[in-house]
């Protein structure tokens, strides 16, 4: 029988994550083999139970927590029978509320018909079939049960189980057991004396609200399976399988109302008692007396108070407070084998015994072996510490335990099913490989050996049997190792890191709390509460309470302030009427499930620059399509539809940008590409994304010129449309915006600390508006006394100008103005400097020939010599070459 310890609230469970650890719960094999074969019916019907319930719950009962009824002996088939009721009842009030009676009936039948049942012929292929989709535990129990050697991998113990049922299928002769032949009221814990006339305790009545409350937070999915199970319509919207689903769980309690306790606990005979001085811990594990009943039921101390102990029926969930006298120990039929979570109690030891000590400055155990036996108790070393004095003691036999023995993990099999590890599968699988395979029987992954290449697959040798299988090639893996990272899906693709942040199939982290383990006062129907002291910050997405109506819509939050936080409903976008500021309490955040940003492409968030000529989606009757922006108003953007020729204004929030990567936004199928758009382009000398103007849009992409480099034929090129990009809104003109700043068409613009008599500007002539070529002869109180030095000399062309009608040359254009009246006198790069020029001072700036490649740079004269100037291209500063 398996006896599973089931979490707090598990009725209506959260969603949780796949787990790739087996299911563990403690199996002990029965006294005969011809029991342990009646009850295998029951035994397979409440593992799938357990299954069901540790993928819903994501719990795995622990180990050993019910090691001293369970584990540690033996019972009777009447006991087996009547805890197999407990586990089948507990488990069904979990998740399946009209399993019960039906389980509960079914062993009760076999039961009574195990005096009377003919024995039906061996299906040894029946047999084996079942045995396989055993886990190793189970095999374990089942051959200890039956005599049978344990040891060995799963394929071993398959044959070995199939072979022992086969013999035991003849009938044979069976011991008396006492307690089989009792009545099924004393086998259920009752005696026939005046105990059984006592009053049962009234049933606690059915609690409508909280079976609401749960059913509300459980998927559609969950729902669905809970009424598939129940036997009831699984169609319909959430609202109504939620009530479908209460009024199934309302009529199941009424159906087990009567006397739920009675039929269940123990006698008060039931283990041994709790002394005076015994230390009972919080978490300690006992066996609690119910007031309702009188009887003894299993219970979890949950607080020491100063008159006793307050516990929680563990498989009714009521909580009550007992004095000592109340509370007894779990009792063994052999007290060799009693023990509590941190291993078996110890009797007597010898010398060099590795045990487990409690070592008195943690009050924990660990490994210890003993040195001494003395009258008090043993002297022990602690192994884990060191060799040194401190780490010895000497310790009474109370604080000595035997540990429980080690799981093997690595014979058990694994679901590669529910998770990856990151290992390439594409290479050739050859003879001799070793790899991880798919075995037929349970649908886990062991050790294998390919020995075959077939037309199917790989036949492959499971050398544990040795049992040899053709497998498909998706059912093989690499073996896993310890550095392997298993990450587990969900049913859309998404996953939860090791944090318990939640990522979408697209690897899109999402604003949600971990939901695996939350308490019940995490949330609510409508999402999780944010707790004081988590961060909320501008642009995250949540659920907030509108005023006006009173229900949770989707919000972005804009600015957080002293009270709270303003936020942007965003089905009602652009309207001031629907922002609101909230308080933390009027925010959740999603549930994982029913977070969904479907929307495409990214937000504009508030700061992004758009300019006219800008590629983006716009949203138009509830729905996205390309748009161009054609004009930057006061309060929005007018763009063109490109697909049917509409325009319309949208404010900001009705415009996304499109999806990208880390170049830029990607220019999407169909949407329009303009002559003379402005893009980054990949450039296919390097693979690097350059600026670049549309010239002509072909069948196959466009025709582009690079402009960062000269206008020349090797720097077009025609691109597909995935080798263009549409430049991040803070990429797209970061130069350009300093340069509008700081100047225009003309030159620099000159700054307000005042400019020199003698420097060389740009002057804005009156009589024709255009800049020329000035020299500042006289700082005035209103401006400047410049000389146009294109008309020196001429009275007339000397003005009185303003700070704002001077400039600054751009560093190329310096002196441009001398080249249409000194034809001849330079060419293309330059002015000539003259054979018979004495001007040129060291510090001069002109322009030098490079003899690399015959281009002219610009270089600083740093030397005066005999055959002409030694100069600095200051291009290269810092470099002799």
């Amino acid at each position: 029988c398996a006896r599973v310890v089931l979490p707090k609230g598990a009725a209506f469970g959260r969603r949780a994550p796949k787990i790739r650890t087996r299911d563990r719960f403690q199996c002990q094999g029965l006294s005969r083999t011809h029991t342990l074969l009646r009850f295998g019916a029951a035994l397979r019907s409440l593992r799938q139970y357990i299954h069901r319930l540790s993928d819903l719950t994501g719990k795995t009962p622990k180990r050993g927590i019910y090691q001293k009824t369970i584990a540690q002996t033996r019972r009777s088939a009447a006991k087996v029978a009547r805890l197999t009721e407990q586990a089948a009842a507990r488990i069904s009030r979990a998740f399946e509320p009209s399993a019960a009676a039906s389980e509960i009936r079914a062993v009760r039948t076999i039961m009574a018909s195990d005096d009377e049942a003919a024995p039906a012929a061996f299906d040894d292929e029946d047999a084996t079939r079942l045995a396989k989709k055993m886990k190793v535990d189970e095999l374990r129990a089942a051959l200890e049960a039956a005599g049978a050697d344990t040891e060995g991998t799963k394929p071993a113990l398959v044959e070995r189980l199939v072979a022992a049922q086969r013999a035991a299928a003849s009938p044979q002769p069976m011991e008396e057991d006492s307690d089989a032949d009792a009545p099924m009221e004393a086998r259920n814990g009752h005696d026939s004396g005046d105990e059984a006339e006592e009053d049962e305790a009234e049933p606690a009545a059915f609690d409508e609200e909280e079976a609401t409350r749960r059913a509300k937070k459980m998927k559609v999915e969950e729902l669905r399976a809970a009424l598939e199970a129940a036997g009831e319509d699984t169609e319909g919207t959430k609202p109504v399988l939620v009530e479908r689903a209460v009024a199934a769980a309302r009529a199941a309690a009424e159906e087990e109302n009567s006397g739920e306790y009675g039929e269940e606990g123990y006698d008060s005979d039931e283990g041994y008692p709790v002394e005076e001085g015994d230390d009972i811990d919080v978490g300690a594990r006992l066996l609690g007396k119910f007031s309702g009943d009188g009887r003894y039921y299993d219970c979890v101390v949950e607080e020491v108070t100063e008159t006793g102990y307050q516990v929680l029926f563990t498989e009714y969930g009521d909580s009550e407070e007992l004095s000592r006298e109340r509370l007894r120990y779990y009792a063994a039929e052999d007290d060799s084998c009693a023990g509590d979570e941190e291993g078996y109690f110890v009797e007597e030891v010898v010398e060099g015994a590795e045990l487990l000590g409690r070592k008195s400055d943690d009050g924990q155990y660990h490994n210890v072996m003993v040195e001494e036996v003395t009258e008090a108790g043993c002297k022990v070393l602690f192994t884990e510490f060191g060799d040194d004095e401190e780490n010895r003691a000497e310790l009474p036999l109370e604080n000595l335990r035997y540990p429980y023995a080690a799981e093997e993990e690595e014979e058990e099999g694994y679901d590669a099913e529910d998770g990856y590890y990151d290992d390439s599968n594409d290479e050739a699988i050859a003879v001799g490989a070793e790899l991880s395979g798919k075995f037929s029987g349970d649908g886990l992954y062991y050790d294998v050996v390919v020995e075959e290449v077939t037309e199917n697959g790989y036949q492959v040798l499971f050398p544990g049997g040795p049992i040899r299988e053709v497998v498909p090639r998706e059912q093989l893996r690499p073996r896993p190792t310890e550095n392997d990272e298993f990450r587990y899906y969900d049913e859309e693709g998404g996953y939860y890191d090791e944090q318990g942040h939640y990522y979408d199939a697209e690897g899109n982290q999402y604003v949600v709390t971990e939901e695996d383990g939350a308490e019940e006062d995490d949330g609510d129907e409508v999402g999780y509460f944010i707790q004081e002291g988590q961060e909320i910050a501008v642009g995250n997405v949540l659920l907030g309470k509108k005023s006006d109506d009173g229900q949770y819509h989707n919000v972005i939050v804009e600015e957080v302030t002293e009270s709270g936080y303003k936020v942007l409903f965003t089905e009602h976008e652009g309207e001031d009427g629907d922002r609101e500021e909230l308080p933390r309490e009027h925010l959740r955040y999603y549930y994982e499930e029913d977070y969904a940003d479907d929307e495409p492409g990214y937000p504009v968030e508030e700061g992004h620059d758009i300019a006219v000529g800008n590629n983006l989606l716009g949203r138009s009757d509830g729905r996205y399509y390309d748009v161009i922006v054609e004009e930057v108003t006061e309060t929005g953007y007018k763009v063109l539809f490109t697909a049917t020729g509409d325009r319309e204004e949208l404010p900001r929030e009705r415009l996304r940008f499109y999806d990208g990567d880390e170049e830029g936004y990607f220019v999407e199928e169909g949407a329009a590409i303009a002559v003379g758009a402005e893009l980054l382009g990949r450039k296919s000398d390097d693979g690097q994304y350059c600026n670049c103007v549309v010239e002509e849009v072909t069948e196959t992409g466009c025709k582009v010129l690079f402009t960062a480099y000269d206008d020349g034929e090797g720097n077009r090129a025609e691109l597909p449309r995935e080798h263009l990009r549409i430049a991040y809104p803070y990429e797209e003109g970061d130069d350009d915006d300093d340069e509008e700043e700081e100047g225009d068409e003309e030159g620099y613009f000159v700054a307000e600390e005042g400019i020199p008599v003698g420097a060389e500007l740009l002057g804005r002539k009156s009589d024709d508006g255009q800049y020329y070529d000035v020299v500042i002869e006289e700082v005035t109180e209103t401006g400047y006394r410049v000389l146009f030095t294109a008309y020196e000399g001429e009275d007339g062309d000397r003005e009185e100008l303003p700070i704002e009608h001077l400039r600054y040359y751009y560093p190329d254009e310096e002196g441009d103005g001398d080249d249409d009246d000194e034809e001849g006198d330079g060419d293309e790069e330059g002015l000539f400097v003259e054979e018979d020029c004495d001007d040129i001072a060291v510090g001069a700036e002109l322009l030098g020939r490079w003899s690399e490649d015959g281009e002219y740079y610009d270089v600083v004269v740093e030397e005066v010599t005999e055959t002409g100037y030694r100069v600095l291209f200051t291009a290269y500063e810092g470099e002799d070459g």
